[in-house]
């Protein structure tokens, strides 16, 4: 691979997984119930906000979640509440850990 096809393909990762705040007013647990053409914002984004005081832990990793399978494609919401029943799962693990 030469530097410059390196360089292009870091560039092209960087703009597709910087950060990105999620439209105004976006709400994970309403999102695929609204089936708005909103933005639900990036992983990095809902992240970040994990790490904030008082953050809703389990609403940042519905949004992390619904960021990555909007990017990613994977397609949780082929089932019912696909999206939701991750993060569950997730959340559990997380408390099992935190103990």
């Amino acid at each position: 691979m030469t530097r410059k096809n390196a360089d292009f393909i870091k560039s092209i990762i960087q703009l597709t997984y910087r950060k990105k705040n999620p439209s105004k007013g976006f709400d994970p647990e309403t999102h695929y119930a609204s089936k708005k053409k909103e933005s639900c914002g990036t992983a990095e984004y809902w992240f970040e906000e994990m790490t904030k005081p008082n953050a809703n832990f389990k609403k940042c990793v519905l949004g992390a979640i619904i960021a990555i399978d909007t990017t990613n494609k994977t397609h949780l919401e082929a089932s019912n509440n696909g999206s939701k029943i991750m993060r569950d799962r997730i959340c559990r693990k997380c408390i099992i850990i935190m103990i």
